[in-house]
C-alpha cells in the first residue's frame, strides 16, 4: 500500500491537503503563508501542476514541536504529518507508481533529483 496521493494543482486542493480538524480549509485560505504559497505555486509564480501527498510521515522538526508542545496539550494532535511534493509537470497516481517502480525507466522524471 501507497502512503501517497497525487492530486492536480489548484489552490483549493492546496488549502484541503493543509487543512485539519483544527484548522478549516476556509481558515487556512485567509492565511498569509498559504497566499504567499498559492502566488509562488500558482500561474504567476512557478505554475506547479501535480501535489503529491505523503501521508503518515514522520519529520524530526515536527516530532521535536510535538514532543515540546503539543504532547503536553489536552487535545489529540497527531504525532506524524504530511509531506507535500509539487511538481511542473502533469501526472497521475499511475504515473507516480510506474516512476517508483522503475526509475530507471523513467529517467526524465527523475533527473533532476539525482546528481
Amino acid at each position: 500500500m501507497y502512503l501517497f496521493k497525487v492530486l492536480n494543482y489548484s489552490s483549493d486542493n492546496l488549502a484541503v491537503e493543509l487543512s485539519n480538524k483544527f484548522t478549516s480549509v476556509a481558515n487556512i485560505k485567509n492565511k498569509n503563508h498559504f497566499k504567499y504559497f498559492e502566488e509562488y505555486l500558482g500561474p504567476k509564480g512557478i505554475n506547479g501542476q501535480t501535489i503529491v501527498v505523503e501521508s503518515d510521515y514522520i519529520n524530526k522538526d515536527f516530532l521535536s514541536d510535538y514532543s515540546s508542545y503539543y504532547s503536553l496539550c489536552f487535545n489529540h494532535y497527531e504525532k506524524r504529518c504530511k509531506r507535500l511534493h509539487f511538481f511542473k509537470n502533469k501526472f497521475t497516481e499511475d504515473d507516480f507508481k510506474g516512476f517508483l517502480i522503475n526509475p530507471e525507466k523513467h529517467k526524465d522524471f527523475w533527473h533532476f533529483i539525482r546528481p
